[in-house]
């Protein structure tokens, strides 16, 4: 019995603890929303005010704006595309408006690239292919040369020898596609190169006719093998044609094969052609924001939350207020 009568005690405690608490918070949304009611001119003042001041702080500050171009420098011109970028780069440090016009990345003086660097994709598959030919002992004294303050790999000794490179860009607002097409403009811009291209082209699609003019002698010599191996009823591994000497079909076979390969590889070595610079992937500008670059946000919660803070550091000083005054009046 008397555990029962502790348990109603509890609970009426608990009532009353519960019922305290949701009176102090309906007192407090009451005087929330009476807050809000006297105030809600200013407040939505506050909120034009800041939506209005952080449009105009988007339009003025500028945001970060990137691209990368992945490209492969064709006809040994990695020293050239190095040399290159490192000129454009130097180019904006030193605000040279005249050259960066006539590129067509400047407005009035007001330049779209920011800032361009280059570096290689670092891929130790290259580097292995390139020393595979050396012996052991070979590899070790020349890999000992290497000298570099970046890390062993990222060495500039190393720059001929990676198939592609990444080129940054840091770009402004006003930056368009038409930004990175004059700079790959610029970067074929090399007559000596440009010759060099055309005569790989033309050398490399004289091949492609010679080897595929081959491999219809081989297609020709295959079907006479075979009607010569019909008459034969198959018996020999060797044929004879016209009388000539015997032909192994296994090595026209593989004949065949290792043109074919040469023939891909040229096809492949073509495609990269098409441009002293190839671009690999599809350079795309990106926009990277943060909260604080979205000021149109930030700026109006900014403005209500201080005159928010005021408003309770006002009536915190004035309640401190009266509380002294009541002190010095019992004295």
């Amino acid at each position: 019995m008397a555990d029962q009568d502790n348990q109603d005690i509890d609970l009426r405690v608990l009532y009353r603890k519960t019922r305290g608490y949701f009176k102090k918070l309906a007192v407090l949304l009451f005087r929330a929303m009476a807050f809000l009611t006297r105030n809600y001119l200013v407040l939505v003042g506050l909120l034009v005010v800041g939506l209005v001041l952080g449009y105009l702080l988007q339009t003025v500050t500028s945001n970060k704006r990137e691209a990368e171009i992945i490209v492969h420098a064709n006809v040994e011109s990695i020293t050239y595309l190095y040399d290159a970028v490192n000129l454009l780069e130097l180019k904006i440090k030193e605000r040279d408006t005249v050259f960066l016009n006539d590129l067509g990345i400047s407005i009035k003086g007001r330049n779209k690239l920011k800032s361009i660097d280059i570096s290689p994709i670092i891929n130790i598959r290259d580097i292995l292919e390139k020393y595979r030919s050396y012996s052991d002992n070979q590899s070790v004294l020349l890999l000992e040369n290497v000298e570099s303050k970046e890390s062993f790999f990222e060495s500039k000794n190393f720059l001929w020898d990676y198939e592609l490179h990444t080129i940054k860009l840091k770009l402004s607002n006003e930056a368009t596609d038409d930004v990175i097409d004059s700079i790959l403009s610029f970067l074929e811009n090399n007559s000596y190169l440009q010759s060099r291209r055309e005569v790989f082209r033309e050398n490399l699609n004289n091949q492609l006719a010679e080897n595929t003019f081959s491999l219809k002698q081989l297609d020709s010599l295959l079907v006479n093998s075979n009607k010569a191996l019909i008459s034969n009823k198959g018996e020999a591994s060797q044929v004879t044609i016209n009388g000539g000497e015997g032909i192994e079909l296994g090595n026209i076979l593989q004949a065949k094969t290792n043109l074919l390969d040469a023939n891909s590889q040229i096809e492949q070595e073509l495609l990269m052609l098409d441009k002293l610079v190839h671009v690999i992937n599809k350079p795309v500008i990106v926009e990277h924001k943060t909260v604080m670059d979205h000021e149109m946000i930030w700026l109006p919660i900014l403005f209500i939350f201080l005159f928010m803070l005021l408003h309770l550091i006002k009536k915190f000083y004035f309640k401190l207020k009266k509380i002294a005054e009541s002190s010095a009046s019992m004295h």
